[in-house]
């Protein structure tokens, strides 16, 4: 469905116009629109890491760089504060110390980012980022999406109702992100396919079938 005009539209149609033309085969994988964190200040990082991680490429006096792409693992992850020394280069930042900042763990959590060459898209009013995750572990585990702020505070979160790992599409936008992936296995049914807009600000979504 056309937004604007309420008018219904062939799938191939159904698009935002910030969002990028449906992508070929050759589509940028859904890992490339995926970070571990980012830059909040100088000296200051806001990561989204697990146990695991902090005690691999994230432990302290192991060097983190301003774009860190976030790697889909079925962990759970949590916020962490990061200390920073001063860059070397002007690229790499030596890590002193991470501090956890929130209890909650993520299932799979990831800040999103509009391109595998950029940091986490920034949110203002407050100030934060998008993240996603997967609701719950299991086969019943669906795409969540949330904007936090700089102290890992949900400001809204949203259900896609797509399977998190039959996520097959991200399509990145400055005001809205879309996905496009198939909704959990029903035992005997197809899995129906589905695009779904979240509003960055808002977290307005707008789901649409994909059957035709």
């Amino acid at each position: 469905m056309d937004l604007k005009t309420y008018e219904l539209l062939r799938p191939s149609e159904v698009r935002e116009p910030d969002l990028p033309e449906a992508a070929s085969p050759l589509a940028p994988s859904v890992g490339e629109y995926l970070s571990a964190g980012y830059h909040t200040g100088a000296g200051s990082w806001l990561g989204l890491h697990s146990q695991a991680e902090l005690q691999g490429e994230f432990a302290p006096k192991k060097f983190v760089r301003r774009v860190v792409r976030q790697e889909e693992a079925k962990q759970m992850r949590r916020f962490y504060r990061g200390a920073l020394d001063a860059p070397v280069d002007d690229k790499y930042h030596r890590i002193r110390s991470m501090t956890p900042i929130k209890d909650t763990e993520y299932l799979n959590a990831a800040f999103l980012r509009l391109d595998n060459t950029s940091e986490p898209l920034r949110m203002t009013d407050p100030d934060g980022a998008l993240m996603i995750y997967t609701s719950e572990p299991g086969l019943k585990g669906r795409l969540m999406v949330a904007r936090v702020d700089t102290t890992g505070t949900i400001i809204w979160q949203v259900d896609t109702g797509i399977d998190r790992f039959k996520l097959s599409q991200i399509l990145p936008g400055e005001n809205s992100f879309a996905f496009v992936g198939t909704r959990p296995a029903i035992p005997d049914k197809l899995s129906e396919p589905l695009l779904v807009i979240v509003e960055n600000s808002t977290g307005k979504v707008a789901t649409h079938s994909l059957w035709q």
